[in-house]
């Protein structure tokens, strides 16, 4: 053979004719794995001639889950004398077939030896469980270790080329934690330390990320188990499992919640979420605010603490925690309400249960301050029913007063309207201009309200003209004397920016009377105030 192989002996004993009688399948590549030349074997594993395969990338006949396992093993055959043994699958007109390759380099290119051990596997698997095992690690995505109790990488199953893109050669004999970037080796260093020392079944689980050929990272879990005492292991069995799908969402979950707290950190209301247990799950600063509630309280979930806090600064304590219980007591209770506190402000107060399905596990609970919001309703409200000059009800006020009194049990004959009319008002307007006209307004306004009661309504209807709404009077008589009383009471002198005005005005009353009407009775009032100006005033 060596004389053959040095072009010693015969022309028939020359290396090509050898090759062409192996068995086993013979190929001859260029670095970048082109096919150059294959025996005979070659043809009939892939079912193409010489002629038609001289060329081709060999690459295309790998199945596309071993590729980047042969990716390594061709580089090692470049840099040593024989390259990496592999098992892979390849492409035949037969369908997939299991074999094992290796190589050297050769004159420029490489020599590559392919084992068919398809029936082998097959008949092994069949008859020895310690093969299948073997060939369910070979194709496990999980990558399977042996390491030693201090740490060294003694064996490593082909999956890690899968997932990391790197040899099990250049794992082998190194310590496990050079796969991790060194931020993290001293944490890996501590519980395989931590396992080692412990006894034979222990077991730990780390998330770290490896290094991949290509530099970047891969999120991995290790499950590190002790083995040291087994005569068959006598080591660490480490299991690395890809995890880059838990820790997208894992990310997804955390920009989730960071938007979530960002969201409750800026709305106004108060939050405060709980569980079915009483347990405080969530809160934000505004919640703390409004209440004036230590921290320490939903830090604590104390939720017992929370609730006397809070009805301690209610006006009504007992019913403020009467309510409260009642809704937390009530896992479907939606529930709306507004809170007095001692310190004046108003807190409205909402709550609704939370569902994980069709089942409550929580509720929720919101909180405003709607103090200063109820203060300009109030205040619109006044300034829609009232007079924004003298201060007094408006016409829409005093309409709605007097229909009230009307329909009242014990309205028949016991109100009265009373019209006031101020005389030569003009006068004053165009005499002393109208800053004096309504000095003048406002004067009358407070001098009316000094006659009559507080129960009693009185009004500016518009320009000078004024009306009163007396209530519990007996009789016309009663109600003359009022009218009377504002006489007087209007007579006496204004000054009014250095002048002396004495104001006059003509009233007239009516009476209410059964089956009269709010209409009927301002009429009423009206054509008497009329008949007094008439009549002098």
């Amino acid at each position: 053979a060596d004389r053959c192989l040095m072009g010693e002996a015969e022309p028939a004993c020359d290396p090509a004719s050898l090759l062409e009688r192996l068995p086993d399948v013979v190929l001859h590549t260029d670095l970048a794995a082109r096919l150059l030349w294959g025996n005979r074997a070659a043809e009939e594993l892939f079912g193409r001639t010489l002629a038609e395969s001289v060329g081709m990338d060999c690459m295309d006949l790998i199945h596309p889950d071993d590729i980047e396992m042969a990716i390594v093993s061709l580089a090692t055959m470049q840099e040593e004398r024989i390259g990496l043994p592999l098992e892979l699958r390849v492409r035949t007109p037969t369908g997939w077939r299991q074999v094992e390759l290796i190589g050297s380099s050769f004159r420029d290119g490489l020599l590559i030896s392919i084992r068919d051990l398809t029936q082998r596997r097959r008949w092994e698997v069949a008859q020895h469980r310690t093969d299948l095992l073997r060939s369910v690690l070979q194709h496990l995505t999980t990558v399977a270790m042996v390491v030693e109790s201090s740490g060294e990488v003694r064996a490593t199953s082909a999956a890690i080329t899968r997932l990391l893109g790197i040899g099990q050669r250049a794992v082998e004999g190194r310590h496990l934690a050079e796969l991790v970037p060194v931020t993290q080796r001293d944490l890996l260093v501590d519980v395989i330390d931590e396992v080692g020392a412990a006894h034979s079944g222990a077991k730990a689980e780390i998330d770290v990320e490896v290094q991949r050929a290509d530099s970047s990272t891969q999120p991995v879990s290790l499950t590190i188990v002790n083995l040291v005492d087994d005569p068959t292991v006598g080591g660490l069995i480490v299991t690395m499992s890809d995890i880059s799908r838990r820790s997208r969402a894992e990310r997804a979950l955390r920009e989730a919640n960071a938007v979530l707290a960002a969201t409750l950190e800026s709305v106004s209301d108060g939050i405060l979420a709980v569980d079915s247990d009483g347990s405080v799950r969530s809160w934000n600063r505004r919640f703390l605010e409004i209440w004036k509630m230590p921290e320490q309280y939903v830090g604590d979930s104390d939720l017992a603490a929370i609730l006397d806090h809070t009805v301690s600064l209610a006006a009504d304590s007992a019913a403020a925690r009467q309510s409260i219980l009642e809704v937390h007591n009530d896992a479907a209770a939606v529930h709306s309400a507004t809170v007095e506190l001692l310190d004046g402000r108003v807190i409205e107060c909402r709550s609704r249960p939370q569902y994980l399905g069709d089942v409550a596990i929580g509720r929720v609970w919101s909180f405003r301050d709607v103090t200063a919001m109820l203060a300009i309703e109030r205040d619109l409200e006044h300034r829609a029913l009232h007079d924004p000059l003298t201060g007094l009800a408006n016409q829409m006020l005093f309409r709605r007063n007097v229909e009230s009194a009307l329909h009242a049990d014990d309205a028949d004959g016991r109100c009265a309207v009373v019209f006031v009319d101020l005389d030569d008002f003009k006068e004053v307007n165009d005499g002393l201009g109208h800053a004096a006209g309504d000095l003048l307004l406002v004067e009358v306004a407070q001098r009316l309200r000094s006659v009559v009661r507080d129960v009693d309504t009185v009004a500016r209807l518009g320009g000078d003209e004024f009306a009163l709404l007396v209530l519990d009077v007996s009789s016309g008589t009663e109600a003359l004397d009022v009218a009377r009383r504002l006489h007087e009471r209007l007579a006496e002198p204004v000054e009014l920016l250095a002048q002396t005005v004495v104001p006059g005005a003509s009233i007239g009353v009516a009476m209410a009377r059964p089956g009269i009407g709010l209409d009927g009775l301002l009429r009423d009032a009206d054509l008497a105030m009329y008949h007094a100006k008439r009549s002098g005033r």
